[in-house]
């Protein structure tokens, strides 16, 4: 388990130059100095990932990967390989055509964007307009329809502080009216202030009531985006900072104010070692970063574990003996001081922890969902409303092997699934049917709200499971329609588990059967 032999996504830093010099950037402290890959080290780099087959490619780092040479150029030789292509860009600079062609056969396109507000955008983001990020979008969608071309998934990178937070719905709202279909809210990190310009402060700096404030509503935009159908990813260590504070403040009483998270610090910290916890970080086994100085990072907030422009070869260095020594303090709870202090991930036991990384190393984990043991659990009755499927869900499957008609079909569900049905106003009955991977995830826990309001938590005890519930008129509301969200906190990615795959779908629930109908 120390050893891994293939990387599901690698960031490469074509540079670590940048056209802006954001509030919140290492790039503004004074001292500071990009440089670019080289050429033939990038040419390099290439041929590796071409070879070990990586799945997902972030041609990023800490610059702007579109102010250096050529940038689309190297872009397209990864897209010819049918590599999926993803960007984190400023949108600052006006792109030209061809540009704009390269960038409309990404894969996923996020753009660093933390507001709506014009004013509050060029003050965090010095050197850059909303209207030309904006122009930029709005180019990339004529280029795509000229070429009858999907648009790329668009994803919003917010950075939240004390300066947005509030702001958050008329932020997603905008974001939404230019076609982003995903959010990414990240945690602030620490730099020493400037002196002339203003200070974005961690959420956890503010007043207790601000703090309260801020929860409620990062709680309501998530619940939102949930509603919409829209995906989006947060920084847990955000939202585990910001409880631990409010609790902390509220049982003692006390105005304690802790320091937000620190970056890249040479703090020196004594030893951690946790019996039962560890970070729930795969990065050391499945991913890489090469930055434009050659250096080889196992995760973006990790120090160097090699360098390519020392001779060194990337084969060598993703299994050598200080990465090893990285995967078996998160395999034992031993953790890094990096790894302690990582404002990204959660925390997870150590036995599940271990089962993530034997799924992800352990070739035939994606057959092994297929249960061969007959159920005796019944099923749903006839006649049900119509249910429309809306997001997070994937096409009705079949096994035709299976002597059991009742678990002959099934559609896969991602960790966060929504649909919805008329409301009848009247009681009703739901029923919900399917399948976890007991082995694998025996923790895994599934959650169903209806609305707002959830309806059950509950972790299966078997594999499969039968959960029949009746629903009052009140549980219903007034709405038109009545909003069915299922939730889990496991899932896996078969292109990340079964050699050959690439099946990169997100996989969590099996669901045979969902009945929601006249009361029974």
């Amino acid at each position: 388990m120390l050893k891994s032999n293939k990387t599901n996504a690698a960031h490469i830093e074509f540079t670590s130059r940048c056209n802006l010099r954001c509030i919140y950037c290492a790039v503004s402290q004074p001292g500071y100095k990009g440089i670019d890959l080289p050429s033939e080290t990038l040419e390099m780099i290439i041929e590796f990932i071409k070879q070990r087959k990586v799945k997902i490619v972030c041609a990023s780092g800490h610059g702007e990967t579109t102010i250096y040479r050529d940038w689309h150029l190297y872009c397209n030789k990864l897209i010819e390989n049918r590599m999926r292509l993803h960007i984190i860009s400023n949108f600052a600079k006006t792109f030209s055509i061809d540009e704009l062609e390269t960038l409309s056969r990404f894969d996923t396109i996020e753009i660093s964007c933390d507001t709506s507000d014009p004013d509050l955008f060029g003050k965090l983001r010095r050197g850059a307009r909303l209207e030309r990020l904006i122009s930029n979008l709005e180019n990339l969608h004529k280029i795509t329809e000229k070429n009858d071309r999907k648009l790329p998934t668009v994803s919003f990178s917010c950075v939240v502080s004390d300066k947005n937070v509030f702001r958050l719905k008329n932020y997603v709202n905008f974001g939404l009216d230019y076609g982003v279909k995903h959010f990414n809210f990240c945690n602030l990190l620490s730099y020493p202030p400037l002196r002339d310009e203003i200070r974005p402060a961690h959420v956890t700096e503010m007043s207790l009531e601000k703090m309260k404030r801020a929860y409620l509503i990062l709680k309501e935009t998530f619940a939102f985006l949930e509603r919409s159908g829209i995906e989006y990813h947060l920084q847990q260590s955000l939202m585990d900072s910001l409880e631990e504070k409010i609790h902390l403040l509220d049982s003692t009483g006390s105005e304690y104010r802790s320091d937000p998270p620190e970056c890249d610090s040479t703090e020196k910290t004594k030893d951690f070692k946790n019996p039962l916890k560890t970070r729930d970080c795969l990065d050391p086994w499945s991913f890489f970063l090469v930055e434009s100085s050659g250096n080889v990072k196992p995760c973006c907030w990790h120090a160097s574990v090699g360098s390519v422009s020392k001779g060194q070869s990337l084969n060598a260095i993703l299994n050598n003996q200080q990465i090893q020594t990285l995967r078996k303090g998160l395999l034992t709870g031993n953790l890094s001081p990096y790894c302690q202090r990582c404002p990204s991930r959660g925390w997870t036991s150590i036995e599940n922890f271990k089962k993530k990384v034997a799924q992800y190393l352990t070739p035939d984990v994606l057959s092994r969902f297929f249960f061969s043991k007959k159920s005796s659990l019944k099923t749903a009755p006839k006649k049900p409303y119509e249910i429309v499927f809306q997001s997070g869900w994937y096409s009705v499957e079949e096994n035709s092997d299976t002597q059991e008609p009742e678990w002959k079909t099934w559609r896969w569900m991602a960790r966060r699934a929504i649909c919805f049905v008329k409301n009848p106003f009247k009681p009703s009955t739901f029923i919900i049917r399917g399948r976890i991977h007991k082995k694998n995830f025996p923790d895994q826990k599934v959650s169903i709200k209806i609305g707002d309001r959830i309806l059950d938590e509950f972790v299966p005890p078997d594999a499969a499971f039968y959960k029949e519930y009746q629903i009052s008129t009140q549980m219903l509301g007034r709405d038109a329609q009545v909003i069915l969200n299922i939730q889990t906190n496991r899932f896996f990615i078969p292109a990340e588990c079964e050699p050959g795959s690439r099946d990169c779908r997100e996989l969590a629930v099996q669901i045979h059967e969902i009945y929601f109908g006249k009361r029974i």
